[in-house]
């Protein structure tokens, strides 16, 4: 507990810090980061740039910045240099080969055009279990009508049966390079349409829950990773639009803005934004999450909420 503290406030205290020419994508480099406590290891890959987690193996392979490398050294993590990593390393052209609406090189993952396409064919094929509806827009979009996407939501429930319903929602993509999470709800939501009448479990989750699925959280920024790059925040060219413009979305929410694991150089992987909720999809989201889970929780950060919320 004593190195979760410490790394939590060694990452408060690095976010603190100027923009410094370390922190540019450029001057990171990949290593292996060996723990003894999990529960570390846990920590910094919520704070830190990390590429793979092997739990088992003892180590993170971790992204890092030198300010990353001694907060991690700092927090009694044990730093191995590897050279053996090579999928961070960024192709000299975009991969050309393709299964038509899959990402080059990765035929298993299903590009923005074909997620929605394929989310947007469960609500046509299944009516009355899935709807198909937009609740924001992505940057480009909001600054041209033209391009960027609409963000949308597949909500999944049999509107046949009424009454108060537990809500979940889960949105994936909001790390650009990060192509399983869309995939991976995708083919929930086509598991549970497409077995509601074999199987007894997809039943009474449709009957009885509501499941939202925002599959693309951040699509302005995932079609830049499906070219190739390892693109990680949206596509905001506010910001660093000389170098790697954006910010990332997963750590611009209003919930603690800032607090810890950013950095204020609009360069970095991990910079916030100017300011809480600045980016359109964020927004989107939270908007959407209120109306879905309207807050009845104590005025505290950590106040739980009453026994009888719906979104227990």
């Amino acid at each position: 507990m004593t190195r979760i503290l410490a790394l939590s406030a060694l990452l408060a205290a690095a976010a603190a810090l100027p923009a410094q020419e370390f922190e540019r994508p450029g001057d990171t480099r990949v290593v292996r980061a060996y723990f003894d406590d999990p529960l570390v290891a846990a920590r910094a890959v919520m704070s830190l740039d990390a590429l793979e987690s092997e739990y088992e193996k003892g180590y993170i392979v971790l992204r890092a910045t030198e300010e990353d490398i001694e907060t991690a050294r700092r927090a009694g993590m044990r730093i191995v240099e590897t050279d053996d990593y090579d999928s961070v390393a960024l192709p000299a052209e975009p991969p050309t080969e393709a299964v038509p609406g899959t990402i080059a090189g990765f035929p298993c993952y299903r590009t923005v055009e074909k997620t929605y396409a394929s989310a947007r064919a469960i609500a046509d094929r299944h009516p009355t279990l899935a709807k198909w509806r937009p609740v924001g827009r992505s940057w480009k979009m909001v600054q041209n009508a033209a391009e960027g996407y609409d963000l949308m939501v597949l909500r999944l429930t049999n509107e046949a049966t009424t009454g108060p319903k537990p809500i979940l929602l889960v949105t994936t993509a909001i790390h650009a390079r990060e192509y399983t999470t869309a995939e991976l709800g995708l083919r929930f939501a086509e598991y549970l349409v497409d077995s509601y009448e074999t199987d007894a479990d997809a039943r009474w989750l449709l009957d009885h829950q509501e499941v939202h699925l925002l599959l693309q959280a951040n699509p302005d920024g995932r079609k830049r990773a499906e070219e190739g790059v390892l693109w990680r925040k949206n596509h905001n060219t506010n910001y660093c639009s000389a170098y790697v413009p954006g910010v990332d979305l997963n750590r611009n929410f209003d919930f603690q803005w800032s607090v810890a694991g950013t950095s204020a150089d609009q360069c970095s992987e991990v910079y916030p934004g100017p300011s809480a909720a600045s980016e359109p999809e964020t927004k989107a989201i939270q908007t959407y999450m209120a109306r879905l889970f309207p807050d009845v929780r104590g005025p505290h950060h950590f106040d739980a909420a009453p026994a009888d919320d719906s979104a227990l």
